[in-house]
């Protein structure tokens, strides 16, 4: 005669969030929200989720370090970006805030490194920096680089659109070549 037995598992989470502010000035407030998950087994994870508000309104998963954000020259505008970063999700969106007059544009830039080399000035360096390279009436260049990787990132403020990001990346398998590429509005192309 068969035996058949059934097991049902259950697993309990008990969830903590806590939240301080990591960063403020007079434009923006940074917080870090940390979610601590504890389940009634040998298992544990944490996760955590920067966030910018601006004028009251709160962005997740802002990219960057402190101030988590570049000042447009010549305007009266910031720049940060939302998005996992690294992650191949496509979610990468950067956003454009007037500070005067609270006007937003937001930019979808799929794929792009775009946002993740924000840092202090004090803490740039030749191997680590994001900056405004050029500003016209219709065009914002960024120029960004981390270690031994060279970004630039096209934005066209008259369509409002992310145009492009070219990179310069040493080639991961063939040492001593050098991956030259162009991403059209962020988007990875399929292979």
């Amino acid at each position: 005669m068969p035996f058949c037995v059934f097991a049902i598992c259950v697993v309990c989470y008990c969830a903590v969030a806590s939240t301080e502010v990591i960063y403020k000035d007079d434009k923006v407030t940074v917080t870090e929200t940390l979610h601590s998950y504890f389940p009634f087994s040998a298992h544990a994870g944490i996760s955590d989720t920067i966030s910018i508000k601006v004028f009251g309104k709160t962005y997740k998963d802002v990219r960057g370090w402190q101030p988590y954000y570049l000042e447009i020259p010549g305007t009266n505008w910031i720049l940060f970006v939302t998005g996992p970063d690294h992650n191949g999700s496509g979610n990468a969106v950067v956003h454009l805030v007037n500070l005067n007059t609270k006007e937003e544009k937001h930019l979808r830039a799929y794929d792009s490194h775009i946002g993740s080399n924000i840092c202090p000035r004090e803490k740039q360096t030749e191997r680590r920096f994001e900056k405004i390279e050029s500003v016209t009436t219709n065009e914002v260049v960024i120029s960004a680089g981390f270690l031994d990787r060279r970004y630039r990132y096209y934005l066209n403020l008259a369509k409002p659109e992310f145009e492009k990001e070219e990179g310069v990346e040493p080639d991961p398998i063939f040492k001593g070549r050098t991956n030259i590429y162009v991403w059209p509005q962020g988007i990875v192309p399929k292979r």
